[in-house]
């Protein structure tokens, strides 16, 4: 069984400097989120082969 989780974010957290880390970007295996993100972060879930949902 896999340790990475899903995660599900509004895009208005795009580009956010957070208080605290979740986890790194390769930490989890999915993100579903309502609006496609920056050509950069699009690049660094492909590299971390993390899928991509956007409803």
């Amino acid at each position: 069984m896999s340790s990475r989780h899903g995660k599900h974010r509004c895009s208005t957290k795009f580009g956010c400097i957070a208080a605290h880390r979740v986890c790194r970007i390769d930490g989890f295996n999915s993100l579903i989120t309502d609006r496609a993100p920056n050509t950069e972060l699009h690049t660094a879930l492909a590299h971390a082969g993390a899928s991509l949902l956007v409803t």
